[in-house]
């Protein structure tokens, strides 16, 4: 996951969204998943979706 945001780079943040993704990977809930941002603005506003087919970074 690549995070562009000051307020989202601290490594508990990081793992956190990490273990979330994963989480909702191995419980099969894609509709969740595909909800996540992977990628954000430096104010935080979620640029990309896990299920766009493009993630900008």
């Amino acid at each position: 996951m690549i995070i562009g945001s000051t307020q989202l780079t601290s490594s508990s943040t990081v793992d956190a969204s990490v273990e979330r993704l994963r989480y909702l990977a191995q419980h099969g809930l894609w509709k969740d998943l595909g909800q996540e941002a992977v990628s954000f603005e430096l104010d935080g506003t979620p640029i990309s979706l896990f299920d766009h087919d493009v993630w900008d970074f």
